[in-house]
């Protein structure tokens, strides 16, 4: 970006690995990764609906409250994402971890965080202060503006985060985050400093920036800014790293981030016949050699394709008895079937060279436009 380069903050990765991440996110990026009605659960869909965003804290904040107090206070609404992945060197199977912070915004279990911290996640799961780990699905993302939404269901009482008006924000004033720097062992590092610049905008970028000079690294990523009062303005995002640079990061402003994730909270899903897979045609990679079908990049947690024991790397050459080419030949033959249907799915395992029958039981599932 200009005379300057931001990284985002890559979650915490293997080193060997890194460059075979990014070639792989290129190429499915390229060929348009497809979306086979991913999202799965039994919950109401119009749970959704009822979700809110608080934007007034119960707790009361004087100019004798310290930084301890409001740490306190804010701390338990503060989670680490985990995401791991198995997107990396097809057609080798293996899986890398990352990390990423981020913040719960409902008591039903909405979580924001950053895009880029779950992009390419074959699962997702979020540890709470207390140590609990629950799984989390994707509810839905503005990748242009890095802002996603994941929801986990929790059998206790969440502590949720309250959403401030970055429009207050000066600079000069004081602020702090919280979130998990480089590992998971760092869960709950606080970093305080001031805003260095209240609306920034950056070349390439929609979003609107708040410039901090507090300490963040990679793994902060996705975690709340807060100001003084308790309240989050900011989702920590990037900085810069060159040798040269000190203290320089940036939060996406709340101003920014707030009407997209009460947009994302305020739409129900639809329900869709689907199996909970994401593919793409053998014939859009570069790896044509192999037989027709459709890799499976990604299986949703719980899903049908899950239950039915399809895997990453997975390569789907019939459905239901017919020859499979593409993602849309796969949606053809769902929309003749009913909820219940169960059809084989004969899969290439294992560098394609093991033929597996599989049964699935198709199912309404739910899908996040």
């Amino acid at each position: 970006m200009d005379d300057f380069e931001v990284n985002m903050y890559s979650p915490k990765r293997n080193n060997l690995l890194k460059y075979l991440i990014v070639a792989l996110l290129i190429i499915a990026i390229a060929v348009g990764c497809v979306l086979i009605y991913l999202s799965f659960n039994n919950e109401d869909p119009q749970t959704e609906k009822n979700a809110e965003l608080l934007t007034q804290t119960r707790f009361e904040v004087t100019e004798n409250t310290s930084l301890s107090e409001l740490y306190d206070n804010v701390i338990s609404s503060v989670v680490t994402v985990m995401n791991k992945s198995s997107s990396s060197s097809f057609p080798f199977n293996s899986a890398t971890d990352s990390i990423g912070s981020g913040f719960i915004v409902t008591d039903a279990g909405h979580i924001v965080t950053n895009y880029h911290v779950i992009s390419g996640a074959s699962k997702l799961s979020v540890k709470l202060n207390n140590g609990n780990i629950y799984s989390a699905k994707v509810i839905n993302f503005n990748a242009a503006l890095d802002i996603a939404v994941i929801k986990i269901t929790p059998n206790e009482e969440l502590s949720v985060a309250y959403i401030g008006d970055a429009s207050s924000a000066k600079a000069g004033d004081w602020i702090f985050t919280i979130g998990t720097p480089f590992s998971e062992e760092l869960y709950g590092t606080v970093t305080r400093g001031i805003i260095s610049y209240s609306g920034r905008t950056l070349s390439g970028s929609e979003s609107e920036y708040i410039q901090i000079d507090a300490a963040i690294s990679p793994g902060n990523s996705g975690g709340p800014l807060f100001n003084m009062a308790g309240e989050v303005i900011g989702i920590n995002t990037s900085k810069i790293t060159t040798t040269t640079v000190d203290n320089i990061g940036f939060a996406i402003s709340s101003k920014t981030f707030k009407p997209v994730v009460e947009k994302i909270l305020g739409t129900p899903p639809t329900i869709k016949l689907g199996i909970g897979i994401t593919g793409v045609a053998v014939a859009d990679t570069n790896y044509s050699a192999l037989h027709d079908g459709v890799i499976v990049m990604g299986v949703n947690e719980d899903g049908p394709a899950d239950a039915a024991g399809i895997e990453i790397y997975d390569i789907i050459i019939k459905f239901d008895g017919i020859d499979i080419t593409n993602v849309n030949e796969i949606k053809d033959i769902i929309s003749q079937h009913e909820h219940g249907d169960t059809v084989s799915v004969v899969v290439l395992r294992d560098s394609s060279d093991k033929e597996v029958e599989l049964s699935l039981t198709l199912q309404n599932v739910e899908f996040y436009e």
